[in-house]
C-alpha cells in the first residue's frame, strides 16, 4: 500500500516524493473509458501494473460520462463509471504505481470540464496515488486563450480529424486552463497538476515563452507532450521546458502503415521510430505512458485482451518497461 512519504510535490523538474526520493513514470495510457464504461480497463490494468510493470497508468475519461449525462452511463447517473475509476485508483495505489486522470477532452476547456474537476477534486483530494491530467489536447487558439480564456472561433471540419473530436469543433469560448487549476484549488485538492501545451498537446513553447500559470499553491505543475511521428522539432516544442518543470509525454506512439489518415512526408518506420524515440525519452529523463494499451485505439501497444505486444511498438514498450535501454538503429 501506498504510504504518506508517497505523496509527490514538484521539485524543478522532477517528481519527488515527502522523503526525498526521485519517481519518473514509465507506464501506458489505458483507452476505453473514454469511449463507454470500459468493461475491460480493469482485466488490462492488472497486465499493466504486473507482466509489464507500469509504474503510471494514464486513465482518459469524459464528463458526461462521469455525470451519467451520457446513454451509456445515465441509467445509475455515473455511479458504475465512477465506481471503474475508483477500483482503478485503488489497484494503482495497492501496487505503488500511480494514476493519471486524463480528462479527455478537446480543443478548449469549459465551465463543464471545470465542474467535473470540481467533482473529481473532492473525491481524490491528498490521494497520493492520484494526478490530475487536466485537459487532453487544447488546439486551434492563442497561448493567451489557452492560460486566460476568451472567446473562439468554430472549427471547420478537415478531413483526417477522428470523430472523437467532432464535439468540440463548436465550442466558442474557453475558461482557460488557469480557471481548471483554480477549480482543483478551490477544491481543497493539492495533487499534482498536468497542463497540456498546444497542437493537440504537443507544443510547449509558449509556457516556455511566457504563459506560466499559477499553481495557486498547490503540491506543483507538470507539463504534457503527445508525440507522434507527424510532430517535429523537439528542441523548440518539448525540450524548451525540460529544466523548469516536469515533462510528462501522456500519449506517444507509432502505428504501422496505413492509418486512416495521410502521414506527412517525415514519417518514419515504427520499428526505427520507437526505439528512437525511447532513447530520447530516456536520454532526457522525460515521464511518459505509452499510447494505447488497447487492441483497438491506434496506435496499439498491444494486438489482443491477451495483452500480446505489438511488433512495432507494444515489444519496444515493455522491453522499455522492464529496464532496456535503447539505442535507436
Amino acid at each position: 500500500m501506498m504510504t504518506e512519504r508517497d505523496t509527490l510535490h514538484v521539485e524543478g523538474s522532477e517528481f519527488v516524493t515527502r522523503d526525498g526520493r526521485r519517481v519518473r513514470f514509465r507506464g501506458l495510457a489505458l483507452s476505453g473509458l473514454e469511449w463507454k464504461q470500459g468493461s475491460r480497463i480493469l482485466e488490462t490494468l492488472d497486465a499493466a501494473l504486473g507482466d509489464w510493470n507500469a509504474n503510471c497508468i494514464r486513465l482518459p475519461v469524459r464528463d458526461d460520462f462521469w455525470f451519467g449525462k451520457d446513454p451509456t452511463t445515465s441509467e445509475d447517473g455515473g455511479e458504475g463509471y465512477r465506481a471503474v475509476v475508483d477500483e482503478a485508483v485503488a489497484k494503482c495505489s495497492d501496487a505503488g504505481a500511480y494514476l493519471v486522470l486524463d480528462l479527455h477532452r478537446f480543443k478548449a476547456p469549459t465551465p463543464e470540464h471545470a465542474e467535473f474537476w470540481r467533482d473529481a477534486a473532492v473525491r481524490y483530494a491528498g490521494n497520493p496515488a492520484v494526478i490530475f491530467d487536466l485537459f487532453n489536447e487544447a488546439h486551434s487558439i492563442t497561448w493567451d486563450v489557452w492560460l486566460n480564456g476568451g472567446d473562439i472561433p468554430a472549427d471547420i471540419k478537415k478531413d483526417g480529424v477522428v470523430a472523437e473530436n467532432d464535439f468540440a469543433r463548436d465550442v466558442v469560448h474557453t475558461i482557460g486552463h488557469q480557471a481548471l487549476i483554480d477549480t482543483v484549488r478551490e477544491a481543497g485538492a493539492g495533487n499534482i497538476v498536468i497542463v497540456g501545451g498546444l497542437d493537440w498537446a504537443y507544443d510547449l513553447s509558449g509556457i516556455a515563452q511566457g504563459f506560466v500559470p499559477d499553481d495557486r499553491g498547490g503540491n506543483g505543475i507538470a507539463y504534457a507532450s503527445h508525440i507522434y511521428p507527424w510532430k517535429s522539432d523537439f528542441e523548440g516544442k518539448v525540450l524548451c521546458m525540460k529544466d523548469r518543470a516536469p515533462i510528462f509525454v501522456g500519449e506517444v506512439g507509432c502505428e504501422k502503415k496505413p492509418l486512416p489518415f495521410e502521414l506527412p512526408e517525415n514519417y518514419k518506420d515504427p520499428y526505427v521510430w520507437g526505439p528512437m524515440i525511447l532513447e530520447f525519452m530516456e536520454k532526457h529523463r522525460l515521464n511518459w505512458t505509452a499510447w494505447s494499451f488497447h487492441p483497438v485505439a491506434a496506435p496499439r501497444v498491444i494486438s489482443d485482451y491477451d495483452c500480446t505486444p505489438t511488433p512495432f511498438w507494444g515489444a519496444f514498450v515493455k522491453a522499455a518497461l522492464s529496464g532496456v535501454s535503447f539505442k535507436a538503429p
